[in-house]
């Protein structure tokens, strides 16, 4: 997480700042990363302009840096006194409260970010990264790649590549994106299919693709609707074996306008987290745990059955059901309901295999 200064651009309350020597060294300093030297002439410009907001702004970034994180939390308080509607310096405030390890004055001040600019992605990022306790997502998909050395790797939703490039030697990767945008150089023997996962699992026998192989991990993060992530995880279960480790992204909705199916905000998981009620309703012979990593949480599911034709036989009336269900009907029993654990690296491996 990190504070977010508006750089050059700001808008200071006072013109004269900016044709300030003070102020024009100042932020030369802070931009080469010279803190002590910017912390000093932002002082003195505050001791003349003690009212003007975004100089508190810029010193408590400055701050920060300096290992001031109290001093810097004064400053934010001022500036949200003298600016109470402002989102960014609440986000700010938040950002450092939360240095502090008082979590509960973050999430507030970050909240009130939110409600004052509700597609905030900086706050919405901020709050999930507290929520969910665990590294990011790609560590933990890198974590699997290195614990399973899958000789088969398959992933729904490539863009940049940012994940599929986490596959090593000798694993056989296939990777399926309608509109893949690859910006890694893959080691592994990868191969990148242009097209949906729905025409890709029309058009292709998925096992002759891995030379004969089932699939030994997955990783799906397509379209973020739920019945898609369905759809992709039936079709990846007939190309299966009871040892083939699923992952799905984006289970773990941070709020209703973020988890609604037409994209409202840049933050977004959609509502793919409506798969693992799913799962566990009309599949429970399935090993479901849901990791809370942040952006937006990583299901992972074991003991699959390629033999298994409940889900597809009954698709149709699951999509017809689970549409109308919706982020309040999570209520306060979120965990519970999407299997969501908090143990460490090794429980988690005993929970797999």
């Amino acid at each position: 997480m990190q504070m977010y200064i508006p750089g050059n651009c700001i808008m200071l309350k006072d013109e004269r700042i900016r044709t300030d020597s003070r102020f024009i060294s100042g932020v030369k300093y802070q931009d080469s990363g010279d803190f002590e030297e910017a912390e000093k002439l932002y002082n003195e410009l505050l001791e003349q302009y003690p009212d003007d907001f975004e100089l508190r702004q810029r010193i408590s970034y400055v701050l920060v840096h300096r290992g001031k994180a109290g001093d810097a939390r004064r400053h934010l308080e001022r500036a949200v006194e003298m600016q109470p509607d402002n989102a960014m310096a609440r986000y700010n405030l938040g950002m450092v409260v939360e240095l502090s390890g008082d979590q509960d004055a973050a999430m507030a001040s970050l909240r009130q970010a939110l409600a004052l600019k509700p597609d905030f992605y900086y706050a919405q990022s901020a709050i999930a990264s507290i929520l969910l306790p665990y590294e990011h997502y790609m560590e933990i998909l890198r974590r699997f790649h290195q614990w399973l050395r899958p000789s088969s790797y398959v992933e729904i939703g490539v863009e940049a590549g940012a994940s599929m490039v986490l596959a090593e030697p000798p694993t056989v990767c296939i990777g399926i994106d309608p509109d893949p945008q690859i910006q890694c150089k893959f080691t592994a023997p990868t191969r990148i299919f242009s097209e949906t996962s729905d025409e890709f699992f029309k058009n292709h026998d998925l096992r002759e693709e891995l030379g004969g192989r089932t699939i030994d991990l997955a990783f799906i993060d397509g379209l973020h609707h739920f019945d898609a992530a369905l759809k992709d995880f039936i079709n990846i279960e007939r190309f299966s074996s009871k040892n083939t480790v699923v992952m799905i992204h984006d289970c773990i909705p941070l709020d209703k306008i973020t988890s609604v199916r037409s994209r409202a905000t840049v933050f977004w998981s959609g509502d793919t987290w409506k798969i693992i009620p799913v799962l566990k309703y009309f599949r429970p012979d399935l090993n479901i745990i849901t990791i809370p990593t942040p952006p937006t949480g990583l299901s992972v599911v074991t003991n699959l059955d390629p033999e298994s034709r409940v889900l597809g036989e009954k698709l149709d009336d699951i999509v017809e059901e689970y549409m109308l269900m919706d982020y309040d009907s999570l209520g306060q029993e979120k965990d519970d309901i999407l299997n969501v654990i908090y143990d460490d690296w090794p429980s988690i491996q005993a929970r797999i295999r």
